[in-house]
This record gives structure tokens, sequence and C-alpha cells, in this order.
């Protein structure tokens, strides 16, 4: 996931300089940022104070429902065409949206058995998705 907000921005940015400093501040970004401290919280086996872990908390276990409100209403805008619907579309949304979401769902509820691994149902669900 680091991969795509780091150097995957930076490969889509048109504006590459010869300046190594320039390049590497262009990877610095809130997601890397936040990806860096939760590493090292991790690492370190360090603990939030109360107060922020609740807040973190919180804030945490309103995404799914906000994700939800949010997808809901890009889905309640759309307005379908009888173009979007062509056979290779179709196709392409069946193996998006069907056979790989099963796919990887299997092959990790396999992996999660056989390394005796536990993970939570959300957890799976989110890699999954």
């Amino acid at each position: 996931m680091t991969i795509i907000y780091t150097y995957g921005i930076y490969r889509l940015d048109s504006r590459h300089s010869a300046n190594l400093f320039s390049n590497l501040k262009k990877l610095i970004n809130p997601n890397t940022i936040a990806f860096v401290a939760g590493f090292l919280f991790m690492v370190f086996n360090l603990g939030l104070p109360v107060t922020v872990r609740q807040t973190f908390s919180g804030v945490g276990s309103s995404t799914l429902y906000l994700s939800m409100i949010y997808i809901g209403m890009l889905v309640a805008g759309f307005k379908p065409k009888l173009k979007d619907f062509s056979v290779d579309v179709l196709v392409l949304n069946f193996n998006k949206l069907l056979i790989v979401p099963f796919l990887v769902f299997f092959i990790l509820v396999f992996l999660i058995r056989v390394a005796g691994l536990s993970l939570s149902f959300p957890a799976l669900g989110a890699i999954v998705m």
C-alpha cells in the first residue's frame, strides 16, 4: 500500500527533476507519514494516551459506515448508458467484483488456517475488498 502512495504517485507525476532531494520530497505525504508513525509505534511497542486512543478508536470504527454512505452517494449519482454494458465491460466487472474477491478470500482463509494466524472478519473483508 505504501508503494501506491509513494512510488506510484512519483511515477504518475509528470514533473520529474534531476534533483534527488526534490524527488524524495514528493514522496512525503500524509499517508507516508501515518504509515511510518504506525510502523514505529508497532516496532517499539509504544502506546498512545487513553484519550488519543479512544478518539482514534471512535473515528476508526466509523470509517466503515462513512465509506458506505460515500459509495452509496456515488452509486446514486451514476446514470448508466447502454454503451456502458458491452460484453468486455461485463466480463471485466464479473472478474473484478466476483471471481477475484472470492479467490482472494479462499486463499487468505487457507493461508490463515495453515499458518495458524488469527484475523478478524472485518480485517479479512478489508483485505479482500
